[in-house]
């Protein structure tokens, strides 16, 4: 028979039969190798003209908001690569709930850090190229 029996502990002392359906040869789940995909935990990040932040300003900044939740922040520089103050970048966290729970539901929201605004939006690769079209 499938299953295991389950003892129960009231004075009775009774067995009762448990089925599982989890597949016992399932390949076993691991957070770090498993975790949703970095589309799904990034947040688009732009700057206005002339009033850059830096990856760790940002870092710092939704680190003391909501705890140890970024896993990497890129800051995209402007032509010709390497030149210029960033104008936007990518913000991606360890987890895909934080993207939502940042947003609240909000197409964009904007956070004030050490005086400089930074919009955030949800992260696609459009917005990462700049395509109106979203």
């Amino acid at each position: 028979m499938d299953g295991k029996y389950e003892k129960s502990s009231g004075l009775g002392s009774q067995r009762r039969l448990v089925r599982s359906t989890l597949n016992p040869f399932a390949k076993e789940w691991s957070p770090v190798r498993d975790r949703a995909r970095e589309t799904d935990r990034s947040l688009y990040v732009t700057f206005s003209y002339g009033h850059p932040l830096s990856e760790s300003q940002i870092t710092k900044f939704f680190t003391m908001k909501y705890g140890d939740c970024v896993d990497i922040v890129i800051l995209h520089r402007t032509n010709p690569p390497n030149t210029g103050p960033p104008l936007s970048g990518k913000v991606v966290f360890k987890t895909s709930l934080m993207p939502l729970m940042i947003m609240k539901g909000e197409k964009m929201t904007c956070f004030v850090i050490d005086g400089r605004a930074m919009w955030c939006k949800k992260y696609s690769r459009k917005s990462a190229r700049g395509d109106k079209k979203q």
